[in-house]
């Protein structure tokens, strides 16, 4: 008898250790599970901050109107930027500058942006909001004082006399 004890009492350790093996590695897998789901929606958190960055900065720049920029994110492709760039070396003309090089499709995003009156006079409030279709989750908004449609008046940033004589010496290397 005390054999059979023996294998019953092995058996009830094999059993035990192998549960509490199963239940350990099932939490391990839903930490792991849950980590990397983190990480997913940190990565498109931060991809939505840039999206809506650019386009505030398109918006500032006078690239592109917030009207242009507002709906369905075009997907991009890279091939068709790299052609469109290359052999362009330096500053290029405005005209020159494709608002977003893609491929027609939809990149799975969308840019929600609103324009208010600010208490700043000859500023506006631009508010851009950036989506994924696919996530209702997963979304930046990022507002920014902007001033639109004004022309520089007359003579700003124009180099002065003073500016000139130091240019002039500079490139001399004297001193003026």
């Amino acid at each position: 008898m005390t054999v059979r004890c023996a294998r019953a009492a092995l058996l009830l350790e094999v059993l035990v250790s192998l549960a509490i093996l199963v239940t350990m590695s099932m939490a391990i897998g839903s930490v792991v599970r849950d980590a990397s789901e983190r990480l997913i929606r940190s990565g498109d958190r931060g991809e939505a901050a840039d999206l809506a960055r650019s386009a505030l900065a398109q918006i500032e720049a006078g690239i592109a109107t917030p009207e242009a920029l507002n709906g369905p994110v075009p997907a991009w492709d890279s091939e068709s930027a790299a052609l469109e760039t290359r052999d362009k070396t330096g500053p290029r003309a405005s005209d020159e500058i494709g608002l977003s090089p893609g491929s027609g499709e939809a990149s799975g995003w969308t840019l929600e942006i609103e324009t208010q009156a600010s208490p700043y006079e000859g500023l506006t409030l631009v508010s851009v909001r950036a989506l994924r279709d696919d996530a209702p989750g997963v979304s930046a908004t990022l507002h920014q004082l902007i001033r639109f449609g004004v022309e520089r008046p007359e003579g700003v940033g124009d180099l002065d006399e003073i500016t000139e004589r130091v240019n002039r010496a500079a490139g001399r290397g004297g001193r003026p």
